[in-house]
């Protein structure tokens, strides 16, 4: 929750009036987004297509530009697909096929979970996404971060929900 805050805070999406006592809980914050910001290595940007996928690749993830706003990358198995936003912010999207959810189904996945949506497709088939919004930017980190949740928490957890409410059947058949 911290680094959502300090994230939030570092581009610009929280603004709020805190209570006397919470006032020097933002100052604390303020201080740490200055030292993110100080010049050592944490330059704030905004990344383009090539920037992010040069990214992944040094850090040695599978991915490929498929046109001038996507990137796919696979990742044990499953392909992931990063779009950039004219303003600059994130979406990952991971979709599953062959397995059949109902409205209710995916709402359960919606109403328990943070940080994603889910939604059937117009195939049918369970996807989920999730944004990551860049403000007046980001460090590399901070997007490395976002794929590194997104795969390696938000994705398996999802494959497995599906898999466990899911049906092979679509619904209504």
């Amino acid at each position: 929750m911290k680094k959502l805050l300090i994230a939030a805070t570092m581009t610009g999406l929280l603004s709020v009036t805190l209570p006397a006592a919470h006032a020097g809980e933002l100052e604390k914050l303020e201080k740490v987004c200055a030292a993110l910001n100080d010049g050592k290595g944490t330059r704030l940007h905004v990344l383009s297509v090539d920037d992010a996928l040069k990214l992944l690749k040094d850090k040695g993830y599978k991915a490929s530009k498929m046109d001038k706003d996507s990137i796919s990358m696979t990742y044990e198995g499953s392909k992931i697909l990063l779009v950039r936003y004219d303003d600059g912010d994130w979406q990952s999207y991971y979709g599953t096929s062959g397995i059949y959810m109902t409205p209710a189904q995916i709402n359960e996945w919606n109403r328990t979970k943070r940080l994603n949506r889910a939604y059937i497709d117009s195939d049918g088939n369970p996807v989920i996404e999730s944004d990551l919004l860049v403000g007046d930017g980001i460090t590399d980190g901070q997007f490395m971060n976002f794929v590194k949740v997104f795969i390696d928490v938000i994705r398996p957890q999802f494959k497995a929900f599906v898999i466990d409410k899911g049906s092979t059947k679509k619904p209504g058949k």
